[in-house]
């Protein structure tokens, strides 16, 4: 079984269903050193750790980021949903994964986690 499995599974949507493999498939483009694991039954990948799940929110996926209350460059694209450390980048369509603020994200994202293994 395919990490993204777990998410794919629940959603009904078509849309939603072709958004998170595409979402997935640009996540390894972009990292390809990612790792994968099951937690809470939701696909979360791992850069040096812990670093984001994918998930369904009513009508759009998020990629939930672990560490997002660290952000500084990258805050406006990112989004609190009841969880006092994780950021939330809101993902509607695919031409949101090729937005130059999702790069930002992605790239903060990474130093922010490389900055917490030398600490």
């Amino acid at each position: 079984m395919r990490l993204l499995d777990v998410l794919l599974r629940r959603l009904d949507d078509e849309r939603l269903l072709e958004l998170a493999e595409a979402t997935d498939a640009v996540l390894y483009e972009r990292v390809p050193q990612l790792g994968c694991a099951v937690k809470w039954d939701l696909p979360f990948y791992q850069y040096i750790g812990n670093w984001c799940f994918l998930n369904k929110e009513r009508d759009y996926l998020v990629l939930g980021f672990i560490n997002g209350h660290e952000a500084e460059e990258c805050v406006e694209w990112l989004h609190a949903h009841d969880l006092k450390r994780v950021r939330h980048y809101r993902i509607h369509n695919q031409g949101d994964l090729y937005r130059p603020e999702f790069d930002m994200v992605i790239e903060e994202m990474m130093s922010i986690n490389e900055r917490r293994v030398k600490r």
